[in-house]
């Protein structure tokens, strides 16, 4: 973090309050090390109450609460000039924004180096899921295919928001945006509803009932393993269902 500007009398208030408190945590660490003694249960709980010492994996840690970014970024500051075996983590919020930030107390600089390491390693992980996924939606892109779904707006308007742009304020410009990157999308459900006789379809077996009932229209589809007659947990059958239905239903 980059130094902040002049601190006001809430951040000294706020720092000066933060520094006694990791102080006092760090020295209660400190000689409970050096005891090595077993420790009663109630004396445990209280030294957790009361000095916030808690456990991330094997390395005592406590929680400092925070408002903004800009408590943020005293209590980082603060911490590096502090000592040089702490890792400060910053824990967010539902909404994304910081909500406190975990300190971990290091045993030793190798120590240090090793969680630096195993905390590198958690995000890369995550970044792979992402860009693994974030791969996925490239290859769809790319190969320029029809996408056949069933009342798809939700899915899509999640699928923008994450990993194409912010939604637009406009549903115009919100398909706009979205055909640049999947420029045909077939909704089945809104195909029926152009469709005379089966306006009244809600669903895929509703329309493939009005299809073979009225039209007759031959349907070949292998299925290796026969779905049973409710299909609402059988998603894979439902699947082929709704492209097997565009297909027969409504020409490309």
């Amino acid at each position: 973090m980059k130094s902040s500007s002049t601190h006001s009398v809430a951040d000294s208030l706020f720092l000066e309050r933060i520094k006694s408190r990791v102080r006092n945590w760090m020295n209660a660490c400190k000689d409970k090390k050096e005891s090595e003694g077993p420790e009663d249960g109630l004396v445990r709980s209280l030294r957790k109450l009361i000095l916030g010492v808690e456990l991330y994996g094997s390395r005592p840690c406590m929680i400092i609460d925070v408002c903004n970014e800009r408590q943020v970024q005293l209590v980082l500051e603060m911490l590096s000039k502090f000592s040089n075996d702490l890792v400060p983590l910053v824990i967010p919020g539902k909404g994304g924004e910081p909500q406190a930030v975990r300190v971990v107390l290091a045993s030793s600089e190798e120590d240090k180096n090793l969680l630096e390491r195993e905390l590198q390693d958690v995000e890369d992980e995550e970044i792979r899921k992402v860009r693994g996924f974030r791969e996925v939606i490239d290859a769809i892109s790319s190969s320029q295919k029809p996408i056949v779904a069933f009342d798809c707006l939700h899915e899509f308007t999640f699928i923008h928001s994450k990993f194409v742009a912010p939604l637009p304020h406009c549903r115009n410009d919100f398909m706009c945006s979205l055909r640049m990157v999947f420029p045909h999308i077939l909704d089945v459900n809104h195909l029926l509803k152009e469709i005379g006789p089966l306006k009244k379809a809600g669903n895929v077996p509703a329309a493939f009932a009005h299809l073979k009932r009225r039209f007759f229209i031959p349907i070949d589809m292998e299925i290796p393993h026969q779905a049973p007659d409710d299909e609402s947990d059988n998603h894979g059958h439902r699947v082929l269902l709704t492209v097997n239905l565009s297909r027969n239903s409504v020409p490309f």
